[in-house]
């Protein structure tokens, strides 16, 4: 008996030039074989659309699914930044907020394509910083340009400042900034702000979310810090990175227990009209969702795992509900830290 499509998730508006979806599959654990009759893919390229099936149970049918783009096993790092992170880069280098998150379940690489490894395995973060550097150097005889990043986890409900990693052991702690976000829209150029070295220990932080008068919302106390070449950030991105929360499960040798968010905001002034433009763009590595009788997660994992999971219901729920299809026009984002 063959399969049949049960379940067709191929006709949705596509050519959304605001929001992207894409899908990455990762190469199989060593050992283990990916059968080729799990999956299906177009001959085309490039690839939208997978058909997945179940062949140990042909109740299952298959489920056809379209994004905007399906990566698979065999596709470079390059090749993933090029089609995803390009073009979020340069509307936020025309002024414009731009944001790029990895979703899926635990194990399923999104640490690796956000950040990666050395060389050619390199991920989205620092391929975006290495883009937006160059590109400003090429705006510099024009434009006054100056470059600010925050890096932080979201660990039970909790926020913390993985930059502070950096600003407590640089060489210049004087020359960093710890205010809050929003001062950046108001003023369009850096300034310097004294850091306190006295602050709490950094597993008790548990920062704050706010609004200013102008609907922009940050986080209060997070630590934002000038940046004038690739090298800095990479360094702030290693040394917060080594703080993140992470965790062995039955699902995942190193589970990343937290969702981290590594803010960019590019500030750039024109020499000769004075006129200024900022924009932002958030790189998000959320923690993935886990089956706790899968992960057998028990203790302070479980409790990790259900604000994980908590968190990424309230995501989804923000998603639907900016369906515009929708009669209703209210999107929950009050109902978690993350959203």
């Amino acid at each position: 008996m063959e399969h049949k499509v049960v379940t067709d998730y191929t006709n949705v508006a596509v050519d959304n030039e605001n929001i992207k979806v894409y899908v990455r599959a990762r190469p199989p654990e060593e050992g283990s074989d990916l059968s080729g009759d799990l999956f299906t893919l177009p001959p085309e390229k490039p690839q939208r659309k997978v058909v997945i099936r179940d062949v140990s149970n042909r109740s299952y049918g298959e489920h056809a699914f379209l994004f905007d783009r399906v990566f698979w096993t065999d596709d470079e790092q390059e090749a993933v930044y090029n089609d995803v992170a390009v073009k979020l880069i340069n509307h936020c280098m025309d002024g414009y907020n731009s944001c790029c998150f990895a979703y899926g379940q635990t194990g399923s690489g999104k640490t690796y394509s956000m950040f990666g490894e050395a060389g050619e395995q390199r991920g989205i973060i620092p391929r975006s910083v290495e883009h937006i550097f160059s590109t400003l150097e090429d705006r510099s005889r024009t434009k006054e340009v100056a470059v600010l990043v925050s890096f932080c986890e979201m660990y039970c409900d909790m926020i913390r400042d993985l930059g502070k990693a950096y600003l407590d052991k640089s060489s210049r702690p004087d020359s960093a900034s710890r205010q809050k976000t929003s001062d950046w829209f108001h003023r369009g150029k850096v300034t310097a702000a004294s850091f306190n070295t006295k602050a709490d220990p950094y597993l008790r932080q548990n920062l704050e979310i706010h609004e200013d008068a102008d609907g922009n919302v940050f986080v209060k106390d997070l630590s934002v810090i000038p940046v004038t070449t690739p090298e800095e950030v990479v360094t702030i991105m290693q040394m917060g990175f080594r703080l993140r929360a992470t965790h062995e499960t039955k699902m995942n040798r190193v589970s990343s227990r937290s969702h981290t968010v590594f803010t960019i905001t590019i500030v750039q002034k024109d020499k000769k009209t004075g006129e200024t433009v900022t924009g932002m763009l958030n790189l998000v590595d959320l923690a993935g969702s886990e089956r706790l009788h899968k992960s057998e997660s028990e203790g302070q994992r479980l409790r990790e795992a259900l604000a994980i999971n908590s968190s990424l219901s309230a995501l989804g729920k923000v998603i639907m509900a900016l369906d515009p299809a929708l009669p209703s026009s209210f999107v929950p984002y009050r109902d978690s830290k993350l959203t």
